[in-house]
């Protein structure tokens, strides 16, 4: 015996509504109000004979009326009845699927999402019509095709092959087990199912969160709870899980490579992919893979050239495989007619004939040999002390050479500049005060330095001094260094740097051979890079070498496109600049297939943007007007669900093994016919208490009735009880 809504709830109910007659019953027995009266006494003795009959009727309609009650009660917790006979009929059994939709189900040849349609129509088949069914497409985003709907075969079928199709999102397990709880808790049958179709991926199922677990055992208790794992044949699959910017100049005739990385993400050697990339449509290069062993990833590089500024679209395509959906990716580069470099030098006053200080090699490095209009990066060279009058705004990137203290009017702007996207490069020196950098830049729970400021150390024999360390990272500039000859960086040698304590959003970039000692550190929230040496030859001797020159043009490229590539994924909400346009004008977004979308123009962090949720990968646009530029958008797949390898009914029972589920591949008609023998014995249980309350109106009627048809045989009994007593008087 089991119920279908809540025990303890109705329960409680039962309990009052059988309490409240018998309450009624003792509270009307002990209203008494007795006046003293001498006829009275004579109407006690003549009624006592039939006081005890009288009683026993009372008791009984009590009971009647509290049976009512309390069989309404039990009606309402509708209580089924498991019996070992067939199936029960349709109206009796309530059936949830859930379908995996997540891109994986893609995989293999037929795919696993044609295999889980076929497993849900065998499901359903096994349903009378009018059963009330929900199915639902469960990934990141799930869509419900029917809820609580009652089964009509023809408009099932029509809505599983028209509408049921894989999205191009992942799994997230955890979100659509919530959402079958609450559809399993809007069926109101005696038998409740619930089927989860799935290709069992172990990211998803082996390391279910402690919140999955708990929202999986909370449905077995509701319903009989079904896993159904399908394949494919094979587990091979190659994806494209990044494109990055990886070197060059991302300005008006400049060029630049982009690297590419390609997983395998299957169960099984492949070898024999080649790697297509495309800018703004037109093929630029391609590319073998070579061999990848399971879990191996490599990263292709391409390079390009920019005959104009703008925005690019940039494409990496991966040769056909058994999904197709992780084969590509894709970016928007920005290419700038020019950087635009303020140079706040401490040391500009120190010239004087002899060696160079403060930012004249820098200023040298980015600049080359351009110093016209055309040149690629221009740079506007003031003192320090002229930092009051600066406009950040009007730049993109802010050089500090040997500064000596940053005031707290400039750390607050340097604060807000890098808040707006604005890059920032520091070098330190023998000027440089670590008190003021650190209360200014360095401090507070959103720093605008990854690093704090320690003291000055140097090298115990300056004639030879420490070199860079080959970088292991996958920052641009380190891959950039990284990618030299070791004997070119070897040359570069450092007597002195800044010993710093590097923060929480701190990646550390390139190291000199002093104990782990850094040179080159970035900040992960902002802009921001930090040189642990100076920008001169006073610290060490980068600034005659041809490194700095790469360091320093790399530096300023990065910085002025601090977010590398634009890239978002589908399903995420992502703000699109939309600069010059008014807040509540109505733009066109075109995405890849030509189809349009309306996005409204917003304010957001201070930015007029469009807030886009791109609902397919590729390239998607915001067209031109003519005094507006147009705006493109990368949207991609999220790479988490390219491990396609899936488990099979063994390992699904063994990670699920203490929760109330079953495991079932094969034979899913003839369990569902089998099972279902619940009988709601609701409707009986509230025919009982109709009846129990009629009953005990009518015999409290019948007894009225008749007691007072023989109050006349009291009166008289009373008259001939008086007579009796004048005679003996």
């Amino acid at each position: 015996m089991s119920f279908l809504n809540s025990l303890p709830l109705w329960s409680a109910l039962a309990a009052l509504g059988v309490a409240t007659p018998i309450l009624i019953h003792l509270w009307s027995r002990n209203q008494k109000y007795e006046i003293p009266w001498a006829a009275m006494e004579l109407l006690k003795k003549a009624a006592i004979a039939r006081s005890q009959k009288i009683q026993v009727e009372d008791y009984l309609i009590l009971a009647l009326r509290c049976l009512a009650l309390l069989l309404v009660a039990i009606a309402l917790l509708r209580p089924l009845f498991q019996s070992s006979g067939k199936a029960a009929g349709a109206g009796s059994t309530g059936v949830v699927v859930g379908i995996d939709a997540s891109y994986s189900m893609n995989h293999g040849e037929p795919a696993r999402f044609e295999k889980a349609l076929a497993k849900t129509r065998e499901i359903l088949a096994t349903v009378g019509e009018g059963t009330p069914v929900s199915v639902v497409l469960m990934s990141k985003h799930p869509q419900i095709l029917f809820r609580r709907t009652g089964y009509d075969a023809t408009a099932f079928a029509a809505g599983l092959s028209e509408t049921a199709r894989v999205s191009p999102h992942p799994l997230g397990l955890e979100r659509n087990l919530e959402l079958l709880g609450g559809l399993v808790a809007e069926l109101k049958t005696p038998t409740r199912e619930c089927y989860l179709i799935t290709d069992g991926q172990a990211a998803d199922w082996q390391g279910l969160s402690d919140q999955g677990r708990g929202s999986l055992r909370k449905l077995g208790e509701e319903a009989r709870v079904v896993v159904v794992p399908v394949g494919s044949q094979g587990n091979d699959n190659l994806a494209l899980t990044a494109l990055d910017y990886s070197a060059g100049s991302l300005q008006q005739h400049g060029s630049a490579r982009f690297a590419a990385k390609v997983d395998n993400a299957g169960g099984g050697p492949v070898e024999g992919a080649m790697v297509e990339f495309f800018a703004d449509g037109q093929l630029k290069s391609r590319q073998d893979v070579g061999r990848l062993e399971p879990g191996e990833s490599r990263v292709v590089s391409f390079f390009t050239s920019f005959e104009e500024a703008g925005e690019v679209a940039l494409t990496a395509r991966l040769s056909q495989d058994a999904l197709a959906d992780d084969n590509e990716r894709h970016a928007i580069a920005g290419v700038r007619t020019s950087i635009r470099v303020l140079c706040l030098d401490g040391g500009i006053s120190d010239g004087g004939g002899g060696e160079p200080r403060g930012g004249y090699y820098a200023i040298r490095a980015l600049r080359l040999k351009n110093t016209g209009e055309s040149s690629p990066i221009k740079v506007t060279h003031l003192d320090a002390a002229d930092a009051t009058g600066a406009i950040l705004g009007e730049y993109d990137v802010v050089l500090i050479v040997d500064v000596p203290e940053i005031t707290e009017d400039l750390g607050k702007r340097l604060r807000e500049f890098t808040d707006r996207g604005g890059g920032l490069m520091v070098f330190l020196g023998e000027k440089a005060v670590p008190e003021s950098y650190n209360a200014q830049l360095a401090g507070g729970d959103d720093p605008v330095l990854p690093a704090r400021l320690d003291a000055v150390v140097g090298h115990e024999d300056p004639t030879t001094g420490w070199q860079i360390v080959t970088p292991e990272g996958g920052h641009p500039i380190a891959r950039l260094v990284s990618g030299l000859p070791a004997g070119l960086t070897a040359e570069a040698r450092f007597q002195k740097a800044m010993r710093v304590t590097p923060g929480q959003g701190c990646e550390s970039i390139l190291e000199l051979d002093g104990g782990g000692l850094p040179l080159l550190l970035a900040s992960r929230d902002r802009p921001v890079l930090l040189f642990t040496s100076s920008a001169d030859r006073s610290w060490n001797g980068l600034p005659l070498h041809p490194l700095f020159m790469i360091l320093m043009q790399q530096s300023a490229t990065m910085l002025s496109n601090p977010e590398q590539l634009g890239q978002g994924l589908v399903g995420e909400v992502i703000p699109v600049p939309l600069t010059g346009r008014m807040m509540g004008e109505e733009v066109e977004l075109i995405d890849p297939s030509g189809a349009t979308v309306p996005v409204t123009v917003t304010v957001s962090g201070g930015a007029t943007v469009g807030l886009v949720t791109p609902a397919v990968p590729g390239i998607h646009r915001i067209g031109a007007t003519p005094d507006r530029a147009g705006v493109l958008l990368a949207a991609n797949v999220d790479a988490a669900e390219s491990a396609v390898r899936s488990a099979d009914a063994g390992a699904l029972a063994k990670w699920l093994e203490d929760l109330p589920v079953e495991i079932l591949s094969e034979g899913l008609a003839d369990s569902a016919m089998n099972r279902r023998s619940g009988r709601d014995l609701g409707l009986w249980l509230l025919s009982l208490g109709i009846l129990a309350f009629i009953a005990q109106g009518l015999l409290a009627n019948h007894l009225s009735l008749r007691k007072h048809a023989g109050s006349g045989d009291v009166a008289a009994s009373l008259r001939g009880r008086r007579v009796a007593a004048a005679r003996r008087s």
